[in-house]
């Protein structure tokens, strides 16, 4: 989640107050980009950098403050951690950049807007964002305003813990908490980056997809306790030749889930909502659910050497990204590495390790790193199909008996059965 806490700089002062109370409640790392700012002027004497002619430092200094600043916030999101930003924001291409952010890494987009209003009070945040109203001038009740606008980041109030009466002379015997059921966080809508661990991290919870207890190896999501899954369970590849089209797309254009197969997910159920198109969750439980043609949930790639996580974003949501594999762009779904910050097309992470061609009588390998190959490849990297460059960064199919190489594409286009 990324809470832009921004207003005319006459409110400068309430609106630093607001966002370190929330950053506070929140426990999301906070970023003032005056500091930012202030920090580059002062370096200004001290380094071979010269400052441009007044008026332009301050033009300037806004926009690499905000360039730094939206890269300290691009590296929290990549690490699964929220971020608090407090700036005066007067552009709204600075503020479209951060839509863009928040898109690309499937978490919502709050925009507080704090009074008095001024010439960008207007900016539309869009799908998956939300606007809303602050008035410096009046006292900001932190708690009051989570728990009534963000309730999915509301932390409920713990019990102090009774101390108990101890006789003199004479051993107390601990209650036990074996049979205590144990209360689980609030669940806010992002994206499940999934680990691998020994055991979970809740042992009251069964596999999400099973719905069977836990005793080891599992997956579970390093924000909530709602997404838990038994190794065999996330790591089940089904089989790939029943999976529907839409779902192996590099630009789906929507997805088909059969009606009677579409699941809503826990918050979705909890607002009294049905399945929503719009809701990554839904669109994830209703994969994992299929009976048949479902996506694996976790994908350990032989040319990558951590899990990949499934990521189904809602078709309204503007989720690109550039595929390890073949180079080109996705939208929407996608295998994802959260340690490294890289995509692949769930085509791409399908595609046969072997492939056989009707231009070359041998079996043809699949190629991650050219440096694994002959070198030689990096002077003769033309597909013996089209003719055309191969680039060398980018996988490809090679026959090591002919020493030919061949697109992914044009492999596929004329394999043999």
């Amino acid at each position: 989640m990324i809470i832009v806490v921004r207003g005319h700089a006459s409110s400068s002062t309430g609106r630093s107050k607001i966002a370190s109370q929330l950053s506070n409640h929140t426990n999301f790392p906070l970023f003032h980009q005056d500091d930012v700012a202030k920090a580059l002027e002062a370096s200004f004497p001290s380094t071979s950098i010269q400052p441009p002619p007044s008026p332009a430092p301050q033009n300037d200094l806004t926009l690499l403050s905000f360039k730094i600043l939206h890269q300290m916030a691009s590296s929290q999101l990549r690490l699964n951690h929220g971020v608090i930003i407090n700036s005066a924001i007067s552009d709204h291409t600075h503020l479209d950049q951060l839509n863009q952010l928040a898109k690309s890494q499937g978490v919502d987009l709050i925009l507080i807007q704090c009074r008095p209003p001024d010439e960008i009070d207007d900016y539309d945040v869009g799908v998956g964002g939300r606007k809303l109203t602050v008035d410096t001038t009046e006292p900001f009740r932190v708690e009051e305003f989570v728990s009534q606008h963000l309730p999915g980041l509301a932390v409920a109030p713990q019990p102090k813990a009774e101390k108990p009466h101890v006789p003199k002379g004479k051993p107390v015997k601990t209650p036990s908490l074996k049979h205590h059921k144990r209360v689980t966080e609030s669940i806010h809508r992002h994206l499940h980056a999934l680990v691998l661990s020994n055991k979970p991290k809740n042992e009251d919870r069964n596999c999400k997809r099973c719905r069977q207890s836990i005793p080891g190896l599992c997956y579970h999501c390093l924000d909530c306790d709602e997404y838990i899954f038994h190794k065999s369970c996330a790591e089940d590849p089904g089989n790939l030749e029943l999976v529907s089209d839409y779902l192996k797309a590099k630009d789906p254009k929507g997805y088909g889930f059969p009606e009677k197969q579409r699941h809503k997910c826990s918050i979705c159920e909890e607002e009294n909502k049905g399945f929503s198109r719009d809701c990554h969750d839904c669109l994830f439980e209703t994969n994992m659910k299929l009976k048949e043609g479902s996506l694996p949930i976790v994908v350990n790639h032989e040319s990558h050497s951590h899990p990949l996580n499934l990521i189904i974003m809602p078709i309204s949501i503007n989720y690109e990204y550039g595929c390890y594999g073949c180079g080109e762009f996705g939208k929407s779904i996608s295998y994802r590495c959260y340690d490294c910050n890289t995509n692949l097309h769930v085509g791409c992470a399908s595609l046969p390790r072997s492939a056989s061609s009707e231009h070359d009588k041998h079996t043809l390998r699949l190629v991650y790193d050219v440096a694994a190959v002959d070198h030689n490849y990096l002077e003769k990297c033309y597909c013996q199909v089209c003719k055309k460059e191969v680039n060398p960064e980018q996988w490809f199919y090679s026959c090591s008996i002919c020493d030919t190489v061949t697109h992914i594409v044009c492999a596929s286009a004329t394999a043999t059965v």
